[in-house]
């Protein structure tokens, strides 16, 4: 079964005491969700894209974050979204000007696919980016990845959005082995609830986000300064980590 759908019958409409509150150390000491939304309200990154959220504007932001530094989309993100503050004025754009603003982002296929993007959600979708995933999957460029999290942060509902800094935490925390798919993994799919608050899911991921960049790093990670260490297998170094789990977190 894969994290999506496992995500769809599962957690499509999970309880507050499913998912808050529970610490694969030990339930019940540790609110994990909690303390790391708590943290990033205080230490989190504030990048654009993460203020005045649509299913539009995320769906933009995460077609200009694909294999492109944020700090490179963060100096044309708003310059771009006042030009094209809409689907409509996307699919209308100039290709020559649309291809002269994404520029300094590199990558040339991504003009015109963002630009075919925009004219099929005029045609298909009436100008609204849907909030549906399979409709969302239909559309041009956009994975899993880009659909659960136009559905997190755009349109407010629950989805699994796995990348590869997320699954780390998850290995992690958890003390459990992972590899390439784990991303598409029903498994880490629903260690996933543990770390995400249901009453603000966009909260807990951007969490989980900046602490895979600033404090969960692949190497030398800083676990003295994690806001969930207390119920954390690889903070611990508990025995119960095998050492194929502990290789697979470094």
């Amino acid at each position: 079964m894969t994290a999506t759908r496992w995500w769809r019958t599962r957690c499509h409409r999970p309880s507050a005491a499913r998912w808050r509150g529970r610490s694969s150390v030990d339930s019940g000491n540790v609110d994990a969700s909690l303390n790391l939304r708590n943290w990033w309200l205080a230490r989190g990154r504030r990048f654009p894209w993460r203020e005045n959220r649509t299913p539009y504007r995320v769906l933009v932001s995460e077609v200009l974050l694909h294999r492109t530094r944020a700090g490179s989309v963060a100096r044309i993100y708003e310059r771009f979204v006042e030009r094209y503050p809409s689907p409509a004025a996307l699919a209308a754009a100039d290709d020559s000007e649309l291809a002269e603003m994404l520029r300094p982002l590199g990558l040339r296929w991504r003009t015109e696919l963002i630009g075919r993007m925009a004219r099929e959600i005029v045609e298909r979708f009436g100008g609204e980016v849907p909030c549906d995933r399979d409709a969302l999957l239909s559309l041009p460029g956009v994975g899993d990845y880009i659909a659960s999290a136009v559905l997190v942060f755009g349109c407010g509902k629950f989805a699994p959005l796995l990348d590869t800094n997320i699954v780390r935490i998850i290995a992690r925390y958890h003390g459990v082995p992972a590899s390439d798919g784990s991303r598409r993994s029903a498994r880490f799919a629903e260690l996933l609830s543990d770390l995400v608050d249901p009453s603000d899911p966009a909260a807990s991921y951007y969490a989980l986000i900046d602490l895979g960049a600033l404090v969960c790093r692949p190497h030398r990670p800083r676990c003295g300064e994690c806001p969930i260490r207390d119920g954390c297998h690889y903070a611990a170094g508990r025995t119960g980590m095998s050492s194929r789990a502990r290789s697979a977190c470094r």
